[in-house]
């Protein structure tokens, strides 16, 4: 039911945004003003009626997902009206938005995106500190190391009693814009900030990467986080394969490469599997 109402907000969210695309050139701008304004609170007094009538929330998720997409949609077509530049505080108002609807009605997936949209305007705005433009952010990924460090330890010094699952979410999300910040250097140097030279960069993040995603397994085993020790399970495998291609693909047969990457596998296969014994019944 959870994937349904997905799939559900997800395929209502859609329709809404290419329906405004199909007739958004034949209503006058006074009516288009009025229709942003409106629609996401129509749909906000749609998840709250959805909520008032519900214990499981499937259709305030769905609806919530909507109100979402509206705002979004309608923030960047009121931009576009009124030929606005583009500013990184756009995502700060659509990370309290998010964030809102997410502790309003206890949703996974709008937290989710209020993190990252958080995310997003804290790096824009840094780098737009130095006289860059703030979509540089993409290509500069390191200023989301801190950012993404921070979002991932936030539930020890905010308690989620209410919402024991918002704490899985703020790790996933902020461990992602970490391993994300990371990634990007490792395969192209050019993309930090570091003084030295593109080889170098790439061999130290990559060396880096290991070491995050291996502290990110232990401290998921010792607190018994099992998403935690999925995604780092996850990303140590993405970088120990990047070193790899790196140390053999140019000099080994690649037959042999490929059979010693599928013994890598298997032997991963089964330290994974030891791993997964030891978190049976643990939190997410």
């Amino acid at each position: 039911m959870r994937i349904v109402s997905t799939l559900g907000g997800l395929a209502l969210c859609t329709a809404v945004v290419l329906f405004f695309y199909r007739y958004w050139g034949l209503i006058p701008i006074p009516a288009q003003v009025t229709a942003l304004t409106t629609a996401p609170l129509a749909a906000l007094a749609g998840a709250g009626f959805a909520a008032r009538r519900e214990t499981t929330l499937y259709f305030t998720s769905l609806i919530a997902l909507v109100a979402l997409a509206a705002f979004v949609f309608d923030l960047h077509l009121v931009g576009v009206i009124f030929n606005l530049n583009p500013s990184p505080n756009a995502f700060l108002a659509w990370a309290i938005f998010a964030l809102a609807l997410a502790y309003r009605y206890g949703l996974r997936i709008p937290l989710a995106a209020g993190l990252a949209s958080a995310l997003i305007f804290f790096a824009g705005t840094v780098i737009s500190w130095s006289g860059a433009w703030w979509e540089g952010c993409t290509s500069r990924p390191e200023w989301f190391l801190l950012a993404g460090a921070l979002v991932a330890a936030a539930p020890s010094w905010i308690p989620h009693r209410r919402f024991p699952e918002f704490a899985g979410v703020y790790r996933l999300v902020g461990l992602l814009a970490v391993y994300g910040a990371i990634l990007a250097p490792s395969v192209d140097g050019g993309a930090s900030y570091l003084p030295f030279h593109h080889e170098t960069v790439e061999r130290l993040y990559q060396f880096v990467g290991l070491a995050a995603a291996a502290a990110a397994i232990w401290i998921g085993i010792r607190r018994q986080w099992t998403g935690t020790v999925n995604l780092g399970a996850a990303a140590f495998v993405v970088f120990l394969y990047i070193r790899l291609v790196e140390w053999w693909w140019d000099w080994m047969p690649h037959y042999l490469f490929f059979l010693i990457i599928g013994l890598i596998s298997i032997a991963l296969l089964a330290a994974f599997q030891r791993v997964r014994g030891r978190l049976k019944g643990v939190r997410p």
